[in-house]
């Protein structure tokens, strides 16, 4: 027995020259796996306390009130109502909570009528008390003041001025000021207004300025007041914008579903009103059903976009979609004021995120749509527009958290190539960290 422990002691102390390069290996093997494993959990704890930097747009708060929504009133919608003018009714009806789900959630109101409805929505939230809603309302003013191409010169200060006296009002006095700052920015470098506008504009802001102002910003605001003649050497550029979409093939079934769809909101309608509100079930079950498909066929829709033979074509695709999923947010948010697809409500962070990958889709046709330009003027201002166009659609909630920081340098390598071509943007855009929020605003040029 002593014989055979010993040799089993010996089989241990030595293995067999063929062997040991394996037992080498495999401690090897642990040894650096050890070593990965503290590193990763070296990275994890310093993860852990350095603050991310910020890198997308916040979403904007959810400010919808379903309870406040009248769902026959804003069913009509579904029932093949024009959005902009239902929009209108209900803000014109003081129906304060219909008319912001409306407008807030639709990317196809023009911005002129966004600002307008807007503004009239901040002085009755102003009115009720509702200070939050007031300063999103406002919030949604300024940015189409500083980032929609569609504003007329004048129009664009105006909107930025009342902006900044509705910010004021409801409490956000920071924000009133750089919004004030804003809108004399555009009066100074904007080409086209006469001396008198110019005059009008900063008359308006310089209230807010002097009373909230820096002292740098006073003497500012005093010295143009005193010469509002400035003659600058920019230029407004010219939107290309509606250049860039073409009708797309019908599709036969997806007309079909949504014609049934206007006739169940319409159902649904008639029952809410017969009944007070009280025995609708059948009625939202069969909404249900046929918003679900047609969910599936805008998907199908989506999905063969390739199949359809130009870029124009494509992009209006995509924005098809994009209104789409908008639609179905609001609908998740409670935006129509009864819970009408169960299945989207629990899910408003998978639709935004849906929404992101479709405007990041879109990108990719615009810019191939900015590389279809011969000319080297037209590419650079369509890039620049472009550029500007996914910081407006961030800013209003319609691309949920964008790369930013790409987005940033984009915009700046945008206006850098106009400003080598000789065609200086008058209203030349930046992110700026330090404003309240961060966003994007006017650069002062002067």
């Amino acid at each position: 027995m002593k014989e055979m422990s010993y040799q089993l002691q010996e089989e241990r102390k030595t293995a067999p020259p063929r062997f040991r390069w394996l037992q080498l290996l495999l401690l090897f093997g642990f040894l650096f796996s050890l070593l990965i494993g503290l590193i990763a959990l070296a990275g994890l704890y310093l993860l852990d306390s350095i603050e991310p930097q910020q890198s997308s747009v916040n979403t904007p708060p959810a400010l919808i009130q379903p309870a406040q929504i009248p769902p026959h009133l804003a069913l009509l919608q579904l029932a093949g109502a024009d959005a902009e003018a239902l929009g209108r009714q209900a803000t014109s009806a003081r129906e304060r909570a219909l008319a912001y789900a409306i407008i807030q959630y639709d990317n196809q109101i023009a911005a002129p009528r966004r600002a307008a409805e807007m503004l009239r929505l901040g002085g009755q939230f102003l009115e009720a008390g509702e200070m939050t809603q007031a300063m999103a309302a406002y919030r949604v003013v300024r940015t189409v003041g500083i980032l929609s191409p569609e504003i007329p010169a004048l129009e664009r200060g105006q909107i930025l001025m009342r902006a900044a006296v509705g910010l004021l009002e409801s409490g956000a006095t920071q924000e009133a000021v750089e919004t004030a700052q804003q809108a004399q920015y555009v009066a100074i470098q904007l080409p086209g207004l006469l001396p008198a506008q110019r005059a009008e504009i900063l008359s308006s802001v310089a209230p807010i300025l002097r009373g909230h102002g820096s002292p740098e910003m006073i003497r500012q605001i005093d010295e143009l007041l005193r010469n509002p003649n400035l003659r600058l050497n920019r230029v407004m550029l010219i939107s290309q914008w509606s250049q860039l979409q073409e009708a797309a093939p019908v599709d036969p079934a997806l007309e079909e579903v949504a014609a049934r769809r206007q006739a169940a909101a319409q159902a649904l309608i008639d029952r809410l009103v017969a009944t007070r509100g009280q025995d609708y079930e059948m009625e939202r079950e069969a909404l249900r059903q046929i918003l679900l498909e047609e969910d599936q066929l805008h998907s199908v829709r989506y999905e063969r976009m390739n199949e359809v033979e130009t870029l124009g074509q494509q992009h209006t695709l995509i924005e098809e979609q994009r209104a789409w999923l908008l639609l179905k947010l609001r609908i998740a948010l409670g935006g129509f004021g009864v819970d009408l697809v169960p299945e989207w409500s629990g899910q408003p962070d998978a639709l935004r995120l849906s929404l992101n990958q479709v405007t990041a889709n879109l990108m990719i046709i615009l810019q191939a749509q900015i590389a279809a330009k011969s000319d080297e003027a037209e590419a650079a201002m369509l890039r620049a527009e472009v550029y500007r166009w996914l910081a407006y659609q961030s800013e209003l909630g319609f691309y949920p958290n964008p790369p930013m920081g790409e987005l940033a340098t984009q915009i700046d390598a945008a206006e850098a190539e106009l400003e080598r071509l000789n065609l200086p943007p008058a209203l030349p855009a930046f992110y700026d960290v330090n404003a309240t929020p961060p966003g994007f605003r006017i650069a002062r040029r002067y």
